[in-house]
């Protein structure tokens, strides 16, 4: 089984070999940029130095101690109302990202590069 991954005008960019997204192995993935990902449990995926760009991860799972967003490209994402809690953002590009709502608990967060566009 497979899961495909569409991009915000429902074309299919990647297609990952796999049940689900949770604990998905997603890392350095350059065809990420404006996925859809609304809704999806991803818990503990890396997407660690991912190219995500314009992405949607609105109303995501993406908790867990496990979750990895290390060096992950994500200017003008959405992650509104994302579970972020206990993931592993350092270093995370969200320069113009909106961050409205999303839960971020125990995740690390040093080193965020963000400017005056981005909205938590």
């Amino acid at each position: 089984m497979s899961v495909e991954i569409k991009n915000l005008d429902g074309e299919v960019v990647f297609v990952f070999p796999g049940d689900s997204l949770v604990e998905a192995n997603l890392s350095n993935n350059k065809n990420l940029g404006r996925a859809d990902f609304r809704g999806q449990d991803m818990r503990n995926v890396n997407l660690g130095g991912a190219h995500c760009r314009g992405a949607d991860f609105s109303g995501a799972d993406m908790s867990g101690q496990k979750t990895c967003l290390v060096y992950a490209q994500c200017q003008d994402a959405k992650f509104v109302g994302t579970n972020l809690e206990g993931a592993d953002m350092e270093r995370i590009n969200i320069c113009g990202a909106d961050l409205t709502g999303a839960r971020k608990n125990g995740a690390r967060t040093s080193y965020w590069h963000w400017d005056e566009d981005t909205k938590f």
